[in-house]
């Protein structure tokens, strides 16, 4: 793909609200009169050197709809949803030099909901690099299991991954 032309932008972004309103747009009132569409996002990650032994993943908090992910070609995972968030494993595909993140959106197919979603990354963008073992993601629990008046009992479960032997390992902690 040729990214010379691509204009420069920053997420989250919706490429729908930059649109003009047309009342013939497939969704009409329930896309807002913005049209919808397919979109590509693209960006260079620079390989760190404080990456080596550890992993790295990419979260994306929301992504409307339909995405599909890449890293250096390699297909990292698709979701039909646009309102949950979704993590990949960048690691096994990162290599020392530029590294080129790829995502396509797709929205063409409307109506899609009752409201106006936008088209897009929509919510925040994060690099996470953890230590090989390290919490999972969305893995701690925090239960108050007994409440008295001057005190209270919680309980604390945590995943732990461990990355050093590619098994999942879940410790709970009181």
């Amino acid at each position: 793909m040729d990214y010379k032309s691509w204009r420069l932008l920053d997420v989250p972004h919706d490429w729908s609200i930059e649109s003009d309103y047309k009342k013939d747009v497939p969704g009409h009132r329930a896309n807002a009169y913005l049209p919808a569409g397919i979109g590509w996002y693209k960006k260079e990650i620079q390989w760190q050197d404080s990456w080596r032994d550890k992993l790295v993943f990419i979260e994306f908090d929301g992504i409307y709809m339909n995405s599909t992910v890449w890293i250096n070609g390699q297909k990292l995972g698709y979701r039909p949803n646009g309102y949950l968030g979704i993590g990949y494993d960048l690691t096994p595909y990162l290599k020392e030099g530029n590294n080129i993140l790829s995502v396509r959106v797709d929205n063409s197919l409307q109506p899609s909901a009752r409201w106006y979603s936008g088209s897009g990354i929509y919510r925040n963008v994060n690099l996470i690099v953890t230590d090989k073992v390290h919490l999972a993601r969305n893995g701690t629990f925090i239960t108050t299991t007994n409440i008295q008046n001057d005190r209270a009992t919680i309980q604390f479960e945590a995943d732990i991954m461990n990355g050093l032997s590619n098994d999942v390992n879940a410790t709970n902690a009181s």
